[in-house]
């Protein structure tokens, strides 16, 4: 069973592979990865939480539970589970949301039952990006086992994030270039 398990998470991640190499929209990257690695690790809640400044965007894929958080939403670094895992470049494994709840949102995600969290930081040569987080209404779903291929995941997403964010800088220069090359043609042809 074990070596099965290993075969269907390898599979997973490789048709991971290709569909972050196939997209630089993040949106896209985001539904098709949360389709593809609930196939590797059951959740009830997936999200993405990027670090933009001193704000976090959340980008979340809910199955059977309703938050009042939503697809995605924009709240405050500071003080939250995120900042603390940007900030000790760890994961982090909560069991059990209602013995461990300390943190600002905890207690919207309680009341929409959800009872353990996963968190993996997101980076890219040692630059935090925010986090990979997974939810489930059961106590106790994720444990240290879940690591590795929880990492793996968080890893190629990283990836993925951080190409999606250059192509869109590098488009948003090109536009600014053509603008100036324009005004510039405009100028030149009024002299």
């Amino acid at each position: 069973e074990a070596s099965d398990r290993l075969a269907r998470q390898l599979a997973a991640v490789n048709r991971l592979d290709h569909i972050i190499s196939s997209s630089l929209d993040l949106d896209e990257i985001f539904r098709a990865f949360a389709e593809e690695s609930q196939k590797i690790i059951p959740f009830d809640r997936q999200s993405v939480a990027l670090v933009e400044g001193d704000q976090v965007r959340v980008l979340a894929t809910e199955i059977g539970v309703k938050t009042v958080f939503g697809a995605e939403s924009v709240f405050s670094l500071r003080g939250g589970v995120t900042e603390a895992v940007v900030k000790s470049g760890q994961p982090l494994i909560r069991r059990d949301l209602v013995a461990e709840e300390h943190y600002p949102r905890d207690r919207q995600f309680i009341q929409a039952g959800l009872r353990s969290e996963v968190l993996v930081p997101l980076a890219i040569k040692g630059r935090a990006l925010g986090t990979f987080n997974v939810n489930s209404c059961q106590v106790g779903a994720y444990s240290e086992k879940d690591l590795p291929i929880l990492q793996a995941l968080a890893d190629q997403l990283a990836i993925a994030i951080e190409n999606a964010r250059l192509y869109e800088a590098e488009r948003q220069a090109r536009q600014v270039a053509e603008a100036l090359r324009d005004a510039t043609a405009t100028l030149v042809s009024s002299l």
